[in-house]
Order: structure tokens, then sequence, then C-alpha cells
């Protein structure tokens, strides 16, 4: 072979070499490309389901507030429940004990106490709650009567 076919030769596998080069140059810029669109596409991802997060987060901690706020209602429903119990209990007896006074027309109501010496010891507390306590006594047996239909009120 001669100088020059060697040369063209060369020349020519140089050529086929760029061409080559070119070739994959360009399918590299191809793949790089739609790596770079598919690292823009996994971004806007990335953020949307950074927001999703964010919003789940935020949700959450409103009904963890919601239900904190929840649990702190229903234990003041059952004190305000217990409480309005506890408050019906003695309006009954005190009704009972307003009846049970108004049928004795001013009398010791039942507690064996006479009622000028219970006023004249009114500042003394021990006698208010003898009283009291008769009375309570008093008015349950007669609330008793009253269920059983043994005693109407006359």
């Amino acid at each position: 072979m001669t100088p020059i076919a060697e040369l063209e030769r060369a020349l020519e596998e140089r050529r086929s070499m760029e061409m080559n080069l070119q070739r994959k140059r360009a399918e590299l810029d191809l793949r790089m490309s739609h790596a770079t669109q598919e690292i823009g596409r996994l971004e806007k991802r990335i953020e949307d389901v950074q927001q999703e997060m964010d919003a789940l987060r935020e949700r959450d901690e409103r009904t963890g507030e919601q239900e904190h706020e929840l649990m702190r209602l229903q234990q003041q429903l059952t004190v305000l429940s217990q409480q309005r119990a506890d408050l019906e209990r003695e309006s009954e007896e005190l009704e009972c004990m307003r009846q049970t006074l108004k049928s004795t027309a001013g009398g010791d109501g039942g507690t064996g106490i006479d009622r000028e010496l219970l006023l004249a010891a009114l500042d003394d507390d021990a006698a208010n709650e003898i009283y009291a306590e008769g009375a309570r006594r008093y008015a349950r047996r007669l609330a008793e009567r009253v269920r059983d239909g043994e005693f109407d009120g006359d």
C-alpha cells in the first residue's frame, strides 16, 4: 500500500471515528436531554409530594388539636353531667324538706328539736347541722311514704 493510500485509509478511519464520536455525542446529548427532562419531572413530583406531606401534617395537627379539644369537652361534659346529677339529687331533697316543713306548718319537722331552742342557737353550726340532718332523714322517710302511697299530704 502506498503512503497516500495509507493516509487516505487513515483519514477515512479518522472520519469514521469522528462520525462515530459525533453520533455518540448526539446520543449522549439526547440521553442527557431526556435525563434533564426526567429530573425536572421528578423535582416537580417531589415538590408535589412535599406539599401533600405538609398538607397532611397540617391536617393531622388540626385533627390532633380537634381530638384534644374534643377530649377536653368530653371531660367537661362528664363533670357538668355529674354536677347536674348532684344538683338534681339535692333539689329533690330540698323539695322533700320544703314539703315536709309545709305539711308540719312550722313544727319541728320531725327532728325532735324544739324550734325555739333551735332558733336561739342559730349561731351554733352544730345545731344547724343536727336540724338539717334530722330534716333530711324525715324528708327521705316522708318521700318513701309518698312513693309507697302511704302518705297523701293531709
